[in-house]
């Protein structure tokens, strides 16, 4: 029997994410807080010198929900930062995509356009994402503005020469937009997709690449 929206909102104590999410505690503590609090929440970003620390969830129930629910679980303007069920939890998929809002005052994925400038692009270009499992790091190796397509389902990314057909394209993509790319960097999979709305398009959205260079796994003697 499926649960509908309203039963899993109800199941959610939203002082209890506000505080977990206000909390100086190390994103390891506070992702399995959080997780015990919501199950939605599964991972947790963070861009060191951008302002983005945000966990990252994934419904069960709808896609998009995060697009106008907190991690609380609370309507709310600037949502969440969240993936689609496509995509899985584990970020073995080969491109996995976070989705979050462009908002004005910079929160969200508010700054993904500075990555346009080439001295933003290099100074703030390490990734981390924290699992319960483990802490992935991802180098950035391009930002551009691209067509608002859906990405996962525009592109084959069930077979390797669909993934490598992609990769290939992003180099294209960054010249046709006048976007930036980390030159000579061999493109591979998995990569890690942020996405949001540009400032001016409604029909494009920018986007900030990464490709895994670490895969620290948790001691489970901890």
């Amino acid at each position: 029997e499926e649960t509908s929206i309203e039963e899993a909102e109800a199941a959610v104590d939203a002082a209890q994410v506000e505080a977990v999410l206000q909390s100086d505690a190390e994103i390891p503590l506070k992702l399995n807080e959080l997780c015990a609090l919501n199950a939605d929440a599964y991972a947790w970003l963070e861009i060191p010198g951008t302002g983005i620390s945000q966990p990252i969830l994934q419904s069960s129930i709808d896609d998009e929900y995060y697009l106008t629910h907190n991690a609380a679980k609370e309507e709310a303007e600037d949502g969440a930062i969240y993936t689609e069920k496509v995509n899985g939890k584990d970020f073995s998929s080969p491109n996995t995509v976070l989705y979050g809002h462009h908002m004005k005052d910079g929160s969200m994925f508010g700054c993904l356009d500075k990555y346009l400038d080439r001295d933003y692009f290099e100074k703030y270009n390490e990734v981390f994402l924290f699992t319960p499992e483990e802490k992935r790091t991802y180098h950035i190796i391009a930002a551009y503005e691209h067509p608002a397509e859906h990405i996962l389902t525009s592109y084959d990314f069930s077979t390797t020469e669909g993934i490598n057909d992609y990769l290939r394209q992003i180099p294209d993509f960054v010249a046709d937009s006048g976007g930036v790319i980390q030159d000579e960097t061999e493109i591979t999979p998995p990569l890690l997709t942020l996405s949001t709305c540009t400032r001016n398009d409604k029909q494009k959205r920018c986007l900030v690449q990464g490709i895994l260079v670490e895969c620290e796994k948790k001691n489970q003697e901890e």
